[in-house]
């Protein structure tokens, strides 16, 4: 049977999910690190200067954001997660 357009739909985000996490694990294996630690990296190295706020008390949690500071994305790692996130270059 063919797809429906909301299952085509469907299948089409989730492979940017897969595709964008199985990138993230890549980065975070080359720098001994949890995507976790990638993702507020990425933020920390956005254009816009956001802040990454921590809102929980886990300790392990904790561990993990604080060792993004060891984490310089170079600009083709920070545009790479950009692109695989469904964004768009203009």
């Amino acid at each position: 049977s063919v797809p429906t357009k909301a299952e085509t739909d469907s299948s089409f985000i989730k492979l940017y999910v897969v595709h964008r996490m199985l990138t993230m694990q890549r980065m975070a294996d080359k720098y001994s690190v949890t995507p976790t630690a990638i993702a507020v990296a990425w933020i920390s190295r956005h254009p816009a200067q956001i802040q990454t706020v921590v809102g929980t008390t886990n300790l392990n949690r904790i561990d993990e954001i604080a060792a993004a500071s060891r984490v310089t994305l170079t600009r083709e790692e920070w545009y790479e997660l950009y692109l695989k996130s469904g964004h768009m270059l203009p």
